[in-house]
């Protein structure tokens, strides 16, 4: 919510999307749009407000879905877009549906270009180099920005194999390993910095059940995020 405001403060035409249905009102209360995905979302939400972890198929339907939101409200903007996946469909998911060819439709009616079976290799100098996954061939696409919305997974491999090493932990008088920001959930560079400063100021004290957050003061009791990016899905504007 404070990413918002501070957009819209700029001048910045600001849309936000949250899982929680509860965070609707606060995201218009700042004169942003809030996103809508057609999803069941039900449980997204815990006791004290904070949007709970979902599973691997809702966050591959979310992802594909919010593809197809940011290329039209682009659209809506005047912009020439590009909807771009590796996948044979846009929205791939929504196949199950039957709802993939409506949707695509939609967007080709709407002036959007559609390219599946087609993957991003780079973006520089308003340029996007595009392969075909199909034929491996390789050509660019002028474009003035990318709107990446994908899966940013853990790097958690050397976690793992030390988790999986504990009977010997003693032998190298390791007491714990615990891991921290991009090993646990990728985010912004703030966060990990803050994860980081979270676990040394514990690492002498009794663990906590919940750590207070440290957060900027905001109207609001809860945060929500001010753009997604999640999904295969890219689109080129």
């Amino acid at each position: 919510l404070q990413a918002i405001a501070t957009a819209k403060r700029l001048g910045a035409v600001v849309s936000g999307y949250d899982i929680r249905a509860a965070v609707k009102e606060q995201v218009e209360s700042l004169g942003a749009r809030f996103v809508v995905l057609e999803m069941e979302s039900g449980g997204a939400e815990d006791k004290g407000g904070y949007a709970k972890a979902m599973g691997e198929d809702f966050y591959r339907r979310q992802c594909e879905a919010m593809g197809g939101v940011l290329a039209e409200r682009c659209r809506a903007a005047g912009l020439p877009v590009t909807l771009i996946t590796p996948a044979a469909t846009i929205s791939a998911w929504t196949a199950n549906t039957m709802e993939a060819m409506p949707i695509a439709r939609r967007l080709t009616r709407l002036g959007i270009e559609l390219m599946p079976y087609t993957g991003i290799r780079s973006f520089r100098g308003g340029r996007a180099t595009l392969e075909n996954e199909l034929s491996g061939k390789v050509f660019e696409l002028e474009a003035a920005a990318i709107v990446s919305v994908t899966a940013r997974l853990p790097v958690d491999g050397l976690y793992a194999d030390l988790a999986g090493m504990q009977p010997r932990w003693s032998e190298a008088g390791i007491v714990s390993v615990t891991r921290i920001g991009d090993c646990h959930a990728p985010g912004t560079i703030q966060a990990a910095v803050y994860a980081g400063h979270k676990l040394a100021r514990g690492l002498d004290e009794a663990p906590e059940d919940e750590l207070p957050r440290e957060l900027p003061g905001s109207p609001f009791q809860h945060q929500s995020v001010a753009m997604a990016a999640a999904g295969r899905e890219r689109t080129a504007k």
